[in-house]
């Protein structure tokens, strides 16, 4: 008996977790999908299902209501950094920025400044029918360099 239960206990183990098994999020996509939304998507569905949602009264976006973009950073040395940094994210139904992913980025130092500026946001969470649901979203970070930013007199 002890043996049985210890061999059904490693088959649950060895299961591999389905696709309805990930937690779901909601995507508002253009439709057709940009290339843009296709990358987010593609990055989230990893570790989520994501379910796209139509046009229309049934979904409410999040709305920001607070954070900022850095547009500017240094590395260690005090060196300004220039570059891109992409970042897939969920805003939770409790309003956070949660599980961000890099997408993509041309200066991987550029990436702890993503996602450090991330950890402020709040946001009014997203809704399907009425109902506070956790929503696929993304967001671009442009970094200048102080030689590429206008001064002001």
């Amino acid at each position: 008996m002890k043996i049985w239960i210890a061999g059904l206990a490693l088959l649950a183990l060895a299961t591999p977790v389905r696709a309805d098994d990930k937690p779901t999020i909601y995507n508002h996509a253009a439709v057709p999908a940009n290339d843009l939304d296709k990358k987010l998507t593609a990055a989230l569905a990893a570790r989520f299902t994501v379910v796209d949602v139509a046009e229309g009264d049934v979904y409410a976006a999040p709305k920001v209501l607070a954070g900022s973009l850095p547009s500017a950073a240094r590395s260690e040395t005090g060196e300004a950094l220039h570059g891109y940094v992409l970042v897939a994210y969920v805003v939770s139904v409790d309003g956070l920025a949660s599980d961000p992913i890099i997408v993509e980025s041309t200066d991987p130092r550029l990436d702890r400044f993503a996602l450090e500026a991330m950890r402020a946001w709040r946001f009014t969470p997203g809704s399907v029918n009425g109902k506070v649901v956790p929503t696929a979203s993304g967001q671009e970070f442009d970094f200048l360099s102080d030689v590429s930013r206008p001064r002001s007199s």
